[in-house]
């Protein structure tokens, strides 16, 4: 009797937990636009641009690639699909060599998609040490050289020729390749995290937020040529899980979460700060119509042509966050400061 009062306790309290933390629609909010769906629901994917030669208007088609990531409470995803930004529509890419979830993802010169870690199933946490790459014009996915240690929950960032790997469960070494050296291990990052956010500012890698055992506000900033880390700028607040990107100068940083069941939470607020300008700080940013985390991100366009796309992701934190895997597509092109 006594074990079935507590386990029924238990279940109401996580439904009133639930319901109190049902994420706000704010509908219409200025800079932001949304695009069409994803085809499916996912969450804990990732996402780069590059090039397809497929229909469209002038191919080879400059795309964003969605990849992986959860489809359900149960299912991870192999799925790769592209979204042509001028026409709005999302296209059917050949499937990875495997599901992933937490997985990272860039984009070579020639835009072929590299695609690295991440771990197999909701019930297999193990980090994998995969690499494939899809070019332009193939159907099919390339196996890479493996990574020299496994990771997920990390970044993946192209720099010039090289691309960089931070962050994430399995190493704290950064590691970098190119086509003529392969995997490097370099500097390890100062403090280690997964979960992170990665921006290229001139040739520089910021790397945003994250955690390990709790959510951080540091920013750590990477210089690829001198293999140097030094600190950046530290959010106004901790979040992981975000989505980042930088938008003509302004680097900006969209909600993420706490992902500990009870004290956690999604993080209400966003920001934005002038690369130029960092001492001037961070400042409050016009915040999505929807918070979520675990969305793939990606910026398209250049200066004032620049768009961050936030794709997928769920508008709940941590163990709640199958709840609501979302299939949305947010499109943030003109950053604004909000009034407090």
């Amino acid at each position: 009797m006594y074990v079935v009062r507590g386990l029924l306790i238990a279940v109401l309290l996580l439904l009133l937990l639930v319901v109190m933390t049902t994420p706000p629609d704010r509908g219409e909010q200025p800079g932001w636009t949304d695009g069409a769906a994803m085809p499916v629901v996912r969450g804990e994917l990732s996402a780069a641009v590059g090039l397809r030669e497929i229909e469209c208007e002038n191919s080879p088609c400059e795309v964003v690639v969605a990849v992986g990531g959860f489809e359900s409470p149960f299912s991870t995803s192999s799925r790769a699909e592209g979204y042509i930004v001028d026409e709005d529509r999302w296209v059917e890419l050949p499937d990875m060599p495997g599901a992933r979830h937490h997985l990272a993802a860039a984009a070579l010169e020639d835009g072929s998609i590299v695609v690295t870690g991440g771990a197999r199933s909701v019930l297999d946490w193990d980090a994998t040490d995969s690499a494939w790459y899809l070019a332009p014009d193939r159907e099919e996915w390339t196996a890479l050289e493996s990574l020299p240690e496994p990771r997920w929950g990390h970044r993946l960032v192209r720099v010039g020729e090289e691309l960089i790997l931070i962050g994430g469960h399995g190493g704290e070494d950064t590691l970098t390749w190119t086509f003529a050296d392969g995997w490097q291990r370099r500097a390890p990052i100062p403090e280690q995290r997964d979960h992170l956010g990665a921006v290229v500012v001139d040739d520089e890698v910021w790397v945003i937020g994250g955690r390990h055992d709790e959510i951080k506000d540091r920013v750590d900033i990477y210089d690829p040529a001198a293999d140097e880390w030094r600190d950046g700028p530290a959010l106004p607040e901790p979040t992981s899980a975000a989505a980042v990107g930088l938008i003509d100068r302004a680097l900006v940083v969209v909600a993420g979460e706490d992902d500990s069941t009870f004290r956690g939470g999604m993080v209400r607020d966003s920001w934005m700060l002038d690369v130029d300008d960092p001492d001037a700080g961070w400042r409050p940013m016009v915040k999505p119509p929807q918070d979520v985390h675990g969305s793939g991100d990606a910026v398209i366009g250049e200066g004032d042509d620049a768009r961050l796309l936030v794709i997928g992701g769920s508008t709940r934190h941590g163990a709640f966050s199958p709840l609501d895997w979302s299939d949305r597509l947010m499109v943030l092109e003109d950053p604004q400061v909000r009034e407090e």
